[in-house]
C-alpha cells in the first residue's frame, strides 16, 4: 500500500536537483540530495567546500538590511565573488522589487560580468525573475546568453505562474526556482524546473527539524554518492 500511495503522489512529476543554502547546517540525512551549495558574494571568501556553487548576487540581502546597493557595487561585488568560487550558476544583478528595472539591470551587467570573467568560467548566467517584471523578456535575455531563470519573488502562486509562464515560452531554458519547500509546491514544480533551493531543511529550529524534508527529496531528488567523511 506505501509503495502505491509513493507511485500515486508522485504521479505526473519529474526530478529536480536541491541546492542548499551554504551558510546553514547540513543534517547528514539530506546531504546524499544537496547537488551544490547557493553562496552570495559576503560569503565568497569563507567557503572552503568542494560542492559545486550557485552564486547568488546578494540583492535579496541588501534589500532585507535596507542597504543601497549601486549597479557598479553589485557588478563589482559578483565578480569578485565569482573570480573566488568559479561557480556553475552566477545569478545576474537584480533589484528586489524593482519590475521593469530590475530586468534593466540583469540585461546591463551580463556584458560586463562577462567581460571580466573572460574564459575563467564557464557559469550560466541565470535572470532573476519576481512580480511586476515582463517574464518573457527576461526568457529571451536568458535565451540570449545561453543561460536560464531564477524564479525569485514572495508568493508561491506567483513562483508557479512564472514557471508555467517561463515554460510556455520555452521547454529547454534551464529553470531554477528560489525558496519553496512544502512538499505539494516541489511537486508542483518538478514537472517543470530544473532545480529548487531553500535552507528550510537545514535550519536547527524545531519547526525546521520537524518537517518530514528526507521524504520530500527522496521523491523528486536524486541522490549523489558521498565519500566517507565528507
Amino acid at each position: 500500500m506505501q509503495l502505491v500511495m509513493e507511485e500515486l503522489v508522485r504521479q505526473g512529476n519529474g526530478e529536480m536537483e536541491f541546492w542548499a543554502g551554504w551558510q546553514w547546517s547540513h543534517p547528514p540525512e539530506i546531504r546524499p540530495y544537496i547537488a551544490g551549495q547557493v553562496i552570495t558574494p559576503k560569503w565568497a571568501g569563507e567557503y572552503r567546500g568542494t560542492d559545486p556553487v550557485m552564486l547568488d548576487n546578494g540583492a535579496f540581502a541588501a534589500w532585507r538590511d535596507k542597504a543601497d546597493l549601486r549597479e557598479s557595487d553589485h557588478v563589482e561585488a559578483v565578480v569578485s565573488a565569482a573570480r573566488k568560487l568559479v561557480p556553475r550558476f552566477i545569478v545576474l544583478p537584480d533589484i528586489v522589487g524593482g519590475g521593469d528595472e530590475s530586468l534593466a539591470r540583469s540585461r546591463r551587467s551580463a556584458a560586463p560580468i562577462l567581460r571580466e570573467l573572460g574564459n575563467q568560467s564557464g557559469a550560466r548566467l541565470l535572470v532573476a525573475v519576481q512580480e511586476g517584471m515582463r517574464i518573457w523578456e527576461a526568457v529571451e535575455l536568458a535565451e540570449m546568453l545561453e543561460g536560464g531563470i531564477f524564479v525569485g519573488g514572495a508568493g508561491m502562486e506567483w513562483k508557479r505562474y512564472a514557471a508555467q509562464t517561463v515554460r510556455a515560452k520555452s521547454r529547454g531554458t534551464y529553470l531554477h526556482v528560489g525558496r519553496i519547500w512544502k512538499d505539494g509546491d516541489v511537486s508542483y514544480h518538478s514537472a517543470l524546473a530544473d532545480s529548487f533551493d531553500n535552507t528550510t531543511y537545514a535550519r536547527g529550529q524545531r519547526f525546521n527539524r520537524g518537517i518530514d524534508k528526507v521524504s520530500t527529496l527522496s521523491r523528486y531528488c536524486g541522490r549523489r554518492h558521498i565519500p566517507p567523511g565528507k
